[in-house]
């Protein structure tokens, strides 16, 4: 058998693999998104990944494990947005700057209270 027919035979059998992982991987789709169009279009978007991607698989790949990693990472960058973990000492920060903001505005309506009622005390003592 010359390499292009050993070639031909391995992209028959990698679309073999492909084809025949797809109804699995279209009830995975359905059951992450609970609505069949999204799962549809999903399965779409794995597919096209997988023959954009399709040098990284060979004999010994598991077709059904590699589209259905594929797929479970689109659905999740797709759909979640990635948390933002804030650096410890900036969320320490923050809530002392919150906190001495607090502090801050209580003590200047404490001075302005304080300033009231010394005008008013000096009101009261010239009558």
């Amino acid at each position: 058998m010359d390499d292009s027919m050993r070639n031909w035979s391995e992209a028959e059998a990698i679309e073999a693999a492909i084809a025949s992982a797809v109804p699995s991987l279209r009830a995975f789709a359905v059951w992450l998104c609970g609505d069949r169009s999204r799962a549809d279009a999903l399965v779409q978007e794995t597919l096209e990944k997988a023959s954009a991607s399709i040098g990284s698989f060979n004999e010994e790949t598991n077709a059904k494990a590699w589209l259905t990693t594929i797929l479970r990472k689109s659905y999740l960058t797709d759909h979640y947005e990635p948390h933002e973990t804030a650096d410890p000492d900036e969320a320490i920060a923050a809530r002392i700057a919150i906190n001495e903001g607090i502090v801050a505005s209580e003590f200047r309506v404490r001075v302005m209270n304080s300033r009231v009622a010394d005008q008013r005390s000096r009101r009261n003592d010239h009558v």
